[in-house]
């Protein structure tokens, strides 16, 4: 069952589709549902890379990125102001401590 606004159909060019059965406004929310899986590469953890084990977004920020990859703990991005990691917003799994 396809949601609100959206229907599948077959086309003979592209196959089985989603397809807008309505016009949408930019931005909106058309389909939205919880991950079945999700696994991080193995190279985060051997590299130390943060992310939530949950929807994979960085628990940290671009500096603190570059510092630990490059082992340069003083280094300073140029613009900071650009990375979209909001660290007040993370918190703490209750049952396993994991950081999301």
């Amino acid at each position: 069952m396809a949601a609100p606004g959206v229907e599948i159909r077959v086309s003979t060019a592209k196959g089985r589709g989603l397809y807008a059965a309505k016009n949408f406004t930019k931005g909106s929310a058309i389909f939205e549902e919880h991950p079945l899986v999700s696994i991080q590469f193995s190279w985060n953890a051997y590299y130390g890379y943060r992310a939530c084990d949950h929807c994979m977004r960085a628990l940290e920020t671009a500096e603190e990125n570059a510092r630990r990859l490059s082992a340069r703990y003083d280094l300073q991005l140029l613009h900071p102001e650009c990375c979209t990691v909001e660290k007040v917003k993370h918190c703490a799994c209750l049952q396993c401590q994991v950081e999301h």
